[in-house]
């Protein structure tokens, strides 16, 4: 009997207070600048959501997510089985929040003069809002009556119907794997707006290192994905569920972390270079790289 709770906790827990210390810091430097927009306030509803999908998976752990199916209770796997359906919810918001603040951010960064760059990050935001709107509907309205997603003695008993399993597991992967995609598209979408910057070389490598950061979250979601058919084919869900829930959990707080980062150098800024915090005069990107006038490219 054993309980891999420890190390989920640890997966939970120990990314979440760069969370809470960078988005505090950017709210600061965006207050600051006067130049809060809707990727701040984004990046704060995916903080919210996966805040409260790490407390919703503590809770599950706790009372055995992390154990053997054959150790638990019945009153266990039935509460257990709820609160990994009611947690997706949070945690994939968090997840689609978080891209679409970073979109909004590279928005801002590359210009209103960047239309192709506009409506190419518009349409993947959109498609990637879909496919998760869809997963999460799917995933609800598979059973009737929705309890028999989590009490499967309604099922056995003959007293709900549920669609074959196996399409709401596609479509969730299909989704997730949309998702690791996108991570990779807007961590490299930068390079093609950062080379035309009038800054030096280094401020520009910088600059791209710091977007970049989103790579090791791409990285996560598909390792995430991998793992959706081996966490929900077996006959043990608890057990066979935490490498899911492990690499889902490393994800959502990478991209709030990667989101926040570049939006915070001002800070750095001040506390290294001693350049104060002025209010901003528009929304280039040489409010990100110190210097500038921006990419002007189409």
């Amino acid at each position: 009997d054993e309980d891999r709770a420890v190390s989920l906790l640890l997966c939970f827990w120990i990314p979440f207070p760069f969370t809470v210390g960078l988005v505090v810091t950017r709210f600061y430097c965006r207050g600051m600048r006067k130049d809060l927009g809707y990727d701040d306030w984004t990046i704060l509803v995916a903080w919210m959501l996966y805040t409260a999908a790490a407390a919703m998976s503590t809770a599950m752990e706790l009372r055995g997510g992390a154990r053997h199916v054959a150790y638990l209770s019945a009153e266990e796997i039935l509460y257990i089985g709820k609160m990994q359906i009611i947690n997706q919810f949070p945690a994939a918001l968090s997840a689609m929040c978080g891209k679409i603040s970073v979109a909004l951010f590279i928005m801002r960064i590359s210009g209103r003069t960047s239309k192709w760059r506009r409506w190419f990050l518009t349409v993947h935001i959109g498609l990637y809002f879909g496919l998760t709107v869809l997963s999460l509907c799917m995933l609800i309205g598979q059973c009737k009556p929705v309890q028999a997603l989590w009490d499967l003695s309604l099922r056995t008993a003959g007293q709900a119907t549920c669609l074959d399993a196996r399409i709401n597991t596609d479509i969730t992967m299909l989704q997730s794997a949309f998702g690791a995609y996108l991570d990779f598209v807007l961590a490299l979408l930068p390079l093609s707006f950062i080379v035309d910057l009038k800054v030096s070389l280094r401020k520009r490598i910088v600059l791209f290192c710091i977007l970049s950061l989103g790579i090791v979250a791409g990285v996560c979601a598909c390792i995430k994905t991998s793992e959706f058919i081996p966490a929900t084919g077996g006959t043990d869900p608890t057990w066979d569920g935490y490498a899911l829930y492990l690499w889902a959990f490393l994800e959502i707080p990478l991209v709030i972390i990667a989101a926040c980062i570049p939006p915070s150098k001002p800070i750095w800024d001040f506390l290294v270079k001693g350049q104060p915090i002025r209010p901003s005069s528009n929304h280039s990107s040489s409010n990100y790289t110190g210097t500038g006038t921006g990419s002007g490219s189409t």
